[in-house]
């Protein structure tokens, strides 16, 4: 069996994704860890260096690195050793699969070392928007990308820029998608809990807004929608991503009556958690850094009887009438004011039909037809 190798995993779309390609493939994917990120810190670092088998042909390696702009040479040494290692072993065809573009210098000595291996990239985020150094992300890729037989860019919008940017690379657009699971239908009608009946007031919709919590959000509108509608209550499910100011106001819109954070819940149990709201609301901002990404929880959310909503962002445009975009403010204070009802059944149809195009293992099946045809 060929082996794909990811690095690196911690995202939990990538890790998705490589579930999806294992079947197919032997997958291997690579956790990479500065000590302070792990989840019971540096005494935990022993039993971070095991590999572990999730499956006949799925198998998780983690690495500990200093880190990237601190420590790049150590950082590319250490993880280096134990994915050379690994294809120095395998006298099959591999695949190495990067999927941020500071694995640059790895990919440089792969190339070197390992000729018959294939290099792939995955821009599974507009990563030149984050807050790194100026021009520390566009080195890294500008490095990267000519090293690569492919690359995948997760929104067309990023496609673009890539190609005019590296007008010699392969190029595809691998958006995200949804789990297989999330299109059965649901055994419930969504949680029955105490705590989503007591938020109800009056003929108010519960608007859910599921995914991480940070400064891409659109927070004037959502505080906006709490004060104007205050009988409209807005239930936020999902970490928050501590960044400073923004998250002090963020915390104090939660902080008001109409407004529950709920945190983060198991991913196998967001589709209640959903289906107990009215609404589902897709709150980013408009802005090129937002435009140039696949919003993950529309796919999740589409595989729900309830309405979905968004702000203008160019990857809603995708999902066509699938997702309801409200042409001005005012409307969308509207939409949000006014408690709904689920969609009709051929509109469900029309859901479920056009997700069964968009589960992980289709995008797996389209990944691999790229960059490992032999195991499809």
């Amino acid at each position: 069996m060929k082996t794909l190798h990811v690095v690196d995993s911690n995202c939990s779309w990538i890790r998705s994704l490589a579930e999806a390609a294992a079947p197919s493939a032997d997958v291997i994917c690579y956790r990479v860890y500065n000590p302070c990120w792990l989840p019971r810190g540096a005494r935990d670092l022993r039993r971070w260096f095991r590999k572990r088998r999730l499956s006949e042909s799925l198998t998780e390696v983690f690495a500990i690195v200093p880190g990237w702009q601190r420590f790049p040479k150590v950082s590319c040494w250490l993880l280096g050793a134990k994915l050379f290692l690994r294809l120095a072993w395998n006298t099959d065809v591999s695949v190495v699969l990067f999927t941020f573009p500071f694995y640059s210098s790895v990919a440089a000595v792969l190339r070197r070392w390992f000729p018959r291996v294939r290099i792939a990239y995955h821009a599974h985020d507009p990563f030149d928007y984050y807050s790194y150094s100026e021009g520390y992300t566009r080195g890294h890729e500008d490095l990267l990308v000519p090293l690569c037989d492919h690359v995948f860019t997760i929104s067309d919008a990023l496609s673009a820029d890539f190609k005019i940017r590296y007008p010699q690379a392969d190029i595809t657009t691998l958006g995200n998608a949804v789990d297989q699971s999330f299109l059965a239908e649901s055994s419930s009608n969504g949680l029955s809990s105490a705590a989503f009946r007591a938020f109800r007031v009056g003929d108010g919709p519960l608007v859910g807004i599921v995914g991480q919590i940070n400064s891409s959000y659109d927070w004037d509108l959502l505080e906006q929608v709490a004060e104007r509608n205050p009988q409209t209550q807005l239930v936020f499910i999902g970490g928050l991503f501590e960044e400073g100011a923004i998250t002090e106001r963020i915390r104090s819109i939660f902080g008001r009556p109409n407004v529950h954070w709920l945190g983060p819940k198991p991913h196998q149990e967001l589709k209640q958690y959903m289906e107990a709201c009215d609404i589902l609301l897709n709150p980013l901002i408009a802005n090129a850094q937002n435009d140039r990404r696949d919003t993950l929880r529309l796919y999740d959310y589409l595989s729900t009887r309830l309405p979905v909503v968004s702000t203008p962002i160019a990857s809603v445009r995708q999902h066509g009438a699938l997702v309801y975009v409200p042409g001005s403010h005012e409307e969308m204070m509207r939409v949000l004011g006014v408690r709904p009802k689920p969609v009709s059944s051929d509109a469900l149809h029309q859901r479920r039909t056009y997700l069964a195009q968009n589960t992980w293992a289709e995008r797996a099946r389209q990944m691999l037809h790229i960059i490992m045809p032999e195991s499809v």
